[in-house]
């Protein structure tokens, strides 16, 4: 059987609002996934995928529900606790890339094990270089963002992301910088090396095509999973590569 990377079991979350009123974003999610899957998180602007995205990063706490990653419950751990668990277990892949123009290749993923348990300065390296080698990045190290095209640069991104091997991997709209050309091979790329080294990785997005890569897709409409029926009805509105609005 596979391991349960990461289980989220009745999670709420609510923020306040008008006069002292709580408004309910999240209401009572659950989901698991394995290693070495992909989920895909369609859903509607409002529907809670960034709530959902900023509670499985440990950015936020939810109000009631359970969190599990990689077999640590992180209810009522400490800011500190959290933050550790972020960087050792989870790897964050971006839209906009998030690179540091000042830096190469290279040291943009280095700056990923400057977190969490020290890594010996060789060992670092020789992670740096193979977690760029997956990506078929190895000679293009000694470059900097703007030297790279926009796949190049989102695929270093994704070697930062998983230069700690992590047990989590989170995919904010991947390939939305990217052209249509570009898309499909970054993204094969994304699951494939996340597949390889037992990562599960969920994947946000508004496009049918690029949900249609992963191993399954869940639908999110107003802070709740719907259900396949109710799925397919919303997709059949729509082709593959239509967005969600």
């Amino acid at each position: 059987m596979s391991r349960v990377m990461l289980d989220l079991a009745g999670v709420v979350k609510s923020y306040p609002g008008p006069q002292g009123a709580r408004v309910p974003v999240l209401k009572g999610l659950s989901m698991s996934l394995t290693a070495g899957t992909t989920s895909a998180i369609l859903g509607r602007s409002g529907s809670g995928k960034s709530t959902l995205l900023t509670i499985l990063g440990l950015l936020d706490t939810p109000d009631s529900g359970r969190y599990v990653i990689d077999g640590t419950d992180t209810t009522g751990l400490s800011d500190r606790r959290l933050a550790h668990l972020r960087s050792e277990r989870i790897g964050f892949v971006y839209q906009r890339f998030f690179l540091l123009g000042h830096l190469t290749a290279f040291d943009n993923v280095m700056a990923a094990l400057q977190h969490g348990t020290p890594v010996p300065r060789r060992r670092r390296r020789e992670q740096v270089m193979e977690s760029l080698d997956q990506v078929g990045l190895a000679d293009r190290g000694h470059h900097r963002p703007r030297e790279l095209s926009g796949g190049e640069q989102q695929r270093v991104a994704i070697a930062r992301a998983l230069v700690r091997s992590p047990a989590v991997v989170l995919a904010d709209e991947p390939t939305g910088a990217l052209d249509e050309r570009t898309t499909e091979g970054v993204l094969a790329l994304l699951l494939g090396a996340a597949r390889d080294r037992g990562a599960a990785t969920a994947l946000v997005t508004h496009d049918l095509q690029v949900a249609a890569m992963a191993d399954r897709t869940l639908h999110l409409a107003n802070g709740s999973w719907l259900d396949d029926q109710k799925a397919a009805d919303a997709d059949s509105h729509q082709r593959p590569g239509d967005q969600y609005a």
